[in-house]
């Protein structure tokens, strides 16, 4: 259900996003390495694990940094997502769009991500559950916080504090919606709630 929950988000609001703005007036810029590469090539080297696949979610993650350096309003794209969460939304948007270039495929998912970027700088806070860690923005948990209130799931303060009542409000919601119950604000916590 969760696989089937993110495509559909992801390719949805990706056939809707239009890429970033382009280095020159006219729309060009060059492309360096195995961002040059189709979606079909990234599918394929993903399915066999290859160094070569590694080497196409490098290029993506550079991509994003990049991004983060020269994009405008902008400190994180991508501030909850990890790595492979990233690389598995580049995956699904290429199921549906084989011959995309993964530059096009990276810009689009960039797109994306744009309406929730962290447009500026915020401290990282961990948010320590049953044991187990996460390190989360505090402005992410800001969010978080507010989204579960806006559910019912949580009364505390808005203030990027994680404490019992925010771990309590996490569990709840992770039960409601039949996903691990960590009590951590976790990847799948994060990609249902936002």
């Amino acid at each position: 259900m969760f696989r089937l929950f993110s495509v559909a988000i992801i390719c949805g609001v990706l056939l809707h996003m239009s890429p970033v703005n382009a280095a020159s007036s006219s729309g060009e810029y060059a492309v360096k390495g195995v961002g040059l590469g189709t979606c079909k090539m990234y599918l394929d080297e993903k399915e066999k694990a290859s160094n070569r696949y590694f080497q196409f979610v490098g290029w993506v993650i550079g991509y994003l940094s990049s991004h983060n350096r020269y994009g405008k309003d902008v400190t994180d794209i991508a501030p909850w997502q990890t790595t492979d969460l990233l690389a598995a939304f580049i995956g699904n948007y290429c199921k549906t769009n084989p011959k995309e270039r993964l530059v096009a495929a990276t810009n689009r998912m960039i797109g994306a991500l744009h309406p929730a970027r962290l447009r500026s700088s915020s401290k990282r806070v961990e948010a320590k559950a049953g044991g187990k860690k996460v390190v989360i923005y505090e402005a992410i948990l800001r969010r978080a916080q507010q989204m579960l209130s806006e559910r019912g799931f949580y009364t505390g303060a808005t203030d990027g504090k994680f404490g019992p009542a925010m771990e309590k409000a996490v569990r709840k919601f992770q039960k409601e919606k039949k996903i691990g119950v960590t009590g951590l604000p976790d990847q799948r916590t994060l990609l249902m709630l936002f």
